[in-house]
């Protein structure tokens, strides 16, 4: 009898579990495991009874789990080993914004504590000019921005890219939610 979907990704986790090396996974396994679940959506739906609908969305949760439970563990032991080897492309993808983060912290403690204010100003100029992409959920009047421009006014679903400070305020009174605009 074949192996299901569920039954690869669980087996998958406990061969990673059971064991101290990172093991190598085939090439289009997220891939395979993607496609499962865009068929179960596909097959739920009007045309299937509630009972089938109700267990497709049990699977599709468990397999979420299983996946984040795996893709967790094998970073983890990346992050102790160091070595990217036997990481697929897109476990590499999810790593690389940590390790920016760690080299980006290393670097800032290092400038302050070695009496850089050059590195520093630097960093306050470039959150600056960082941007955070919103819909709107309720009408704004103009604002201004941290940028001193002036943004809006704003209906609601109105979308628009503010320098973060002013969206994050603006999050915060429920007044408009982030979306990601990165095209993936």
């Amino acid at each position: 009898m074949a192996e299901t979907t569920l039954e690869s990704v669980r087996r998958q986790l406990d061969q990673e579990q059971s064991s101290a090396e990172l093991l190598q996974l085939s090439q289009d396994f997220y891939l395979r495991v993607a496609d499962h679940v865009r068929n179960l959506k596909r097959s739920s739906g009007a045309g299937s009874s509630e009972v089938t609908n109700r267990l497709i969305s049990r699977q599709i949760k468990v397999i979420s789990s299983l996946i984040d439970s795996l893709v967790r563990l094998r970073l983890s032991k990346t992050r102790s080993r160091g070595s990217t080897v036997k990481l697929l492309s897109e476990e590499r993808f999810i790593l690389s914004p940590e390790r920016e983060f760690i080299t980006r912290l290393s670097s800032f403690v290092e400038a302050v504590t070695q009496g850089h204010p050059s590195f520093v100003e630097y960093a306050v100029r470039m959150e600056a000019k960082r941007k955070t992409t919103i819909r709107f959920t309720r009408p704004v009047a103009e604002i201004m921005g941290g940028d001193m421009r002036r943004y809006g006014p704003f209906k609601p679903n109105d979308v628009a890219s503010l320098p973060s400070a002013s969206a994050e305020i603006l999050i915060t009174n429920n007044e408009a939610i982030e979306i990601d605009d990165r095209g993936y």
